[in-house]
């Protein structure tokens, strides 16, 4: 028996009315939320609010949010004690403190002083990047915590790559933890155990010893890094690097961070060494195209608009491994290309290419823009750090454009467009040659009534090759 099928009509009104009944239930619901604002521009807002001891005390139900300024508590439940200026809030509790933040199941908070306990609680310190749980979180004062049964980590995510588990923990920001009977886990598993260690927890920036990056590798085995920062300047800093792994062997990493006045006008560059203990088994396996046991990768950006003069821009971009196989091999170090690439899109907008693009581009541009105007100066160098392989890449050295656009005839609505580019097309083996390229146009914008506009155009290009075979 065929069942009867739905009229199109029929449908569409079913889904209008269903979502007419849900708006209708999100509608119903943020009207029966009730508020309260309090002086000092405390708000409080829940679906249902009672008042106790004549009005000194208020408990909060359901959807509570209790907010000042940069500061946020939400939960299910809250108890708010105007008097004592003290809160109480249970049932999936989250407080949001600037960067700062604690989830928790139960919060107990002074207003003013800022101190309290937090149960089953995380928290996470932004400006040092310190995740810190345990049982019983207190704050016993403006900068000092004491977290018992605690567990801390840098690493963000429910699994992190490494932990420390402790007894106790004493915190005192800009300044200092105390751990008391540590244990440092790689993942889940146990490395080592001490009575006692401390730790810097700094808000401002200062040189020193970074927290230790324990890595898992499938193919390596167990891998240690261990970084050193130097703040050498406001405007600049620099991060080394110890890798050590006991399959690979040792090697030396170096981060360069500056900042060049402007957030735009800065540079960030990473160079990287290795012994590498196993490079040639990896050849003679097939794995790697090359026994090289010294192994290096120099990468980096620039991008500066301030820094040369007459306001000429500067965009300059390194990436020159050793051998084919290193970006690869190693992309899950701290200063391996998923990491780097962050980073670089973050700063620059841009990117280096994946570990399967074996030809990677080296770039220095000089521009400069007037009004409709463009000129540049570019210097492009693609390396390919294959052995023996035929080295047939074009390399534009340099290369020169010159871009003059939209600039109208007197007063009339004619305009005209140019450019040029000149360049010397380079590579080691076939032909190589200069390239002369111009190209014009010339164009008029005429309306057809309100809704319609013409543009035709007229364009015209010369090319002009000088080819030298090698």
């Amino acid at each position: 028996m065929r069942r009867p099928k739905l009229p199109p009509s029929l449908l569409i009104l079913a889904v209008i009315l269903g979502l007419s009944l849900v708006l209708a239930d999100l509608g119903q619901a943020r009207a029966a939320r009730k508020e309260v604002e309090e002086e000092g521009s405390w708000r409080l807002q829940a679906e249902e609010l009672r008042s106790e001891e004549g009005g000194q005390v208020i408990e909060a139900h359901g959807r509570v949010v209790f907010s000042h300024a940069q500061e946020k508590i939400t939960c299910e439940h809250l108890r708010y004690d105007r008097l004592a200026k003290s809160v109480e809030a249970w049932g999936d509790v989250s407080w949001h403190h600037g960067g700062d933040s604690l989830k928790a199941e139960r919060l107990k908070l002074h207003l003013e002083t800022k101190m309290g306990k937090a149960f089953n609680a995380r928290v996470f310190v932004s400006a040092s990047h310190f995740y810190m749980s345990g049982r019983e979180i207190e704050k016993t004062g403006p900068k000092t915590y004491v977290i018992k049964d605690c567990t801390v980590t840098t690493c963000d995510g429910l699994s992190p790559d490494w932990v420390v588990r402790a007894t106790t923990l004493n915190v005192t920001v800009d300044g200092y933890g105390h751990l008391w009977n540590p244990r440092f886990y790689a993942g889940k598993v146990p490395i080592f155990y001490f009575p006692y260690a401390a730790f810097p927890v700094k808000r401002k920036r200062e040189s020193g010893f970074l927290a230790p990056i324990l890595i898992s590798s499938s193919r390596d085995g167990f891998a240690f890094e261990l970084p050193y920062y130097w703040a050498w300047a406001d405007w600049g800093e620099t991060t080394f690097y110890l890798h050590q792994s006991a399959a690979r062997g040792q090697g030396l990493g170096a981060e360069l961070n500056f900042m060049l006045g402007q957030r735009r006008d800065r540079g960030l560059f990473y160079f990287d060494y290795l012994n590498d203990n196993e490079a040639e088994i990896l050849f003679q396996t097939g794995e790697n195209k090359t026994d090289t046991k010294s192994r290096y990768w120099l990468r980096g950006i620039l991008r500066a608009d301030k820094l040369l003069p007459w306001g000429i821009g500067l965009n300059l971009t390194l990436d020159y491994p050793s051998d084919p196989d290193f970006i690869r091999e190693f992309d899950y170090w701290e200063t391996g290309l998923p990491n780097l690439n962050r980073r670089f899109r973050d700063f620059f907008g841009q990117s280096l290419p994946d570990t399967t693009d074996y030809n990677r581009l080296n770039r220095l541009l000089l521009g400069k823009s007037w009004s409709n105007q463009r000129a540049n100066l570019e210097f492009r160098y693609q390396y390919d750090p294959n052995p023996g392989e035929t080295d047939d890449l074009i390399q534009n050295l340099p290369r020169l454009s010159y871009s003059y656009s939209d600039k109208p005839i007197g007063r009339s609505n004619i305009y005209y467009s140019f450019d040029a580019l000149a360049q010397n097309v380079y590579r080691e083996e076939g032909e190589r040659g200069q390239e002369l390229d111009g190209n014009a146009s010339i164009y008029a914008l005429t309306n057809l009534g309100p809704y319609l506009q013409v543009q035709p155009r007229l364009n015209g290009r010369a090319t002009l090759w000088r080819v030298d075979p090698n």
